[in-house]
């Protein structure tokens, strides 16, 4: 089974609980999106009632022959669950989710009437059957914790052992060589100034940075041009979120 996506002529109803800033990380039966492997999944449940593959290429491992049951979908490459799809037992109302969710922020309807609720603080559908009690739940992880955004972290940290690589073996003949301490602080360094602007600082504005500071997120786009680290993460898929 796909993710869902607000769907076009069908009689449900979805509620949506959009992410909003930093929080803990979405947690489900116990399990953390993003960051729980999914062996841990079945030390805790034993063995599943069914696994595979979905027509997105997500494999999962499905527990409960009856309601209720869950599904915990994930990469192959890290096996760490991102996604959740929960079939609730029976008769779950509406005033249930209100319960749990407290009121939307924000409603909206499509072109088949279909409602989608949205929700700060994490990112779930709620949808309804026609009966107007709870038919799935499906859960997502918060952005920093997922597929796409691991898969930057391993292109993130390869890129940083080819740049320590080439600055402690660059040719020094007037200058002292760079240790590999050292050459582990300026790419940390440089990471930092890297992450100070994109979160918004710049030369002029209210976040205004240090000089030194542009200086080294420049640096660290100088070599990346000349190292090829777009390439890097275009092998990784950084940022990509699907298997």
């Amino acid at each position: 089974m796909r993710p869902i996506t607000p769907p076009r002529g069908l009689a449900l109803v979805a509620c949506l609980l959009v992410a909003a800033g930093r929080a803990s990380p979405q947690t489900v039966e116990g399990t953390r999106l993003g960051l729980t492997r999914i062996g841990e999944v079945i030390e805790l449940r034993g063995d599943p009632q069914s696994s595979g593959r979905n027509a997105s290429g997500w494999s999962f491992l499905s527990f409960g022959r009856t309601r209720p049951i869950t599904t915990f979908y994930f990469a192959e490459e890290d096996s760490i669950v991102e996604w959740v799809r929960v079939y609730p037992e029976p008769g779950r109302t509406v005033a249930r989710v209100r319960e749990v969710f407290g009121r939307p922020d924000t409603v909206k309807f499509g072109d088949d009437l279909l409602k989608i609720e949205a929700y700060k603080g994490r990112l779930v559908w709620v949808v309804y059957g026609d009966d107007n009690t709870v038919d799935m739940i499906e859960y997502h992880p918060l952005s920093w914790n997922t597929l796409g955004a691991r898969r930057g972290l391993r292109a993130d940290s390869a890129i940083n052992v080819m740049l320590l690589e080439a600055l402690t073996r660059s040719a020094c003949p007037r200058a002292r060589c760079l240790t590999v301490t050292q050459a582990a602080d300026s790419v940390t360094r440089w990471r930092w100034a890297e992450r100070s602007l994109s979160g918004g600082a710049s030369a002029t504005g209210p976040r205004r940075v240090p000089i030194a500071t542009r200086r080294a997120a420049a640096r660290l786009d100088s070599l990346c041009t000349v190292y090829q680290c777009r390439e890097i993460r275009r092998r990784f898929r950084a940022y990509e979120n699907f298997p």
